[in-house]
């Protein structure tokens, strides 16, 4: 079943939370004692938007991902175009990618063509704290969800066994 933990709601907080299935989406900062994912859940953060950047922010003493099982954060950075730009730091279109072309962050976006362009390159690689960028909508278009960058994971942990997957991929 799918689960929600608001940035408020501090019941979870010094517990073990174990997902057994489906999805638990965590908004705000959170400690656990321990966290166990276990195969075919995920656990996730919700989706920035244009005026709201969001993060998985978490610590716990351990942290147990089990195959198949996964913090994912896949889609969940900056979203939209205008006029072909995506959204890039700092949650503008300005300077972002164009026409097609992938979305930057740590690394610039692919080119889509010889017009497509991709936004340069912001935040760190080995420190990670910003959103990707949306990649540029193809023919000049606006869209308001679209080309989404990948989201933001954040994890203290004094134990992290990881059989699964930690995923922040833009959207295909």
């Amino acid at each position: 079943a799918n689960t929600n933990i608001s940035a408020s709601d501090t019941a979870y907080d010094g517990q073990t939370v174990i997902v057994q299935s489906g999805t638990l989406t965590i908004a705000g900062q959170h400690a656990f004692a321990r966290l166990v994912v276990l195969g075919g859940a995920k656990v996730t953060h919700l989706a920035t938007d244009a005026t709201t950047i969001q993060r998985l922010t978490f610590n716990a003493g351990a942290i147990y991902v089990a195959c198949d099982g996964a913090l994912d954060a896949t889609s969940l950075g900056f979203t939209g175009s205008a006029n072909g730009y995506g959204r890039t730091w700092p949650n503008t279109t300005t300077n972002g990618s164009f026409n097609g072309a992938g979305g930057s962050h740590g690394g610039r976006g692919g080119a889509h063509d010889a017009i497509g362009d991709s936004a340069l390159t912001y935040g760190s690689i080995t420190d990670p704290n910003e959103p990707g960028g949306a990649g540029g909508q193809y023919s000049l278009a606006t869209c308001s969800v679209c080309n989404n960058g990948g989201g933001i994971i954040r994890v203290t942990a004094g134990a992290f066994v990881l059989d699964g997957k930690v995923l922040a991929n833009q959207w295909s």
